[in-house]
């Protein structure tokens, strides 16, 4: 099912703001966390857009996608 989606998601999405998403994550963090969020699970991760973001912000991710062609 993913596999063409696949070869065109990165091409498809190249103008994401993966960036000021994570902002906005980081703002839900920072809001309702209880303590310094330190570790995030990214599930449905696809291509890694989010979990690499977050992790050059020194989060530590666990990521992973249904489909392994993503």
């Amino acid at each position: 099912m993913f596999n063409k989606y696949s070869e065109v998601y990165d091409l498809l999405y190249r103008e994401k703001d993966y960036s000021g998403e994570c902002d906005f994550i980081e703002a839900v963090f920072n809001k309702f966390g209880r303590s310094r969020i330190e570790r995030v699970l990214d599930v449905s991760a696809g291509t890694g857009g989010h979990a690499l973001q977050l992790a050059r912000r020194g989060y530590k991710l666990s990521a992973f996608d249904y489909s392994k062609e993503m």
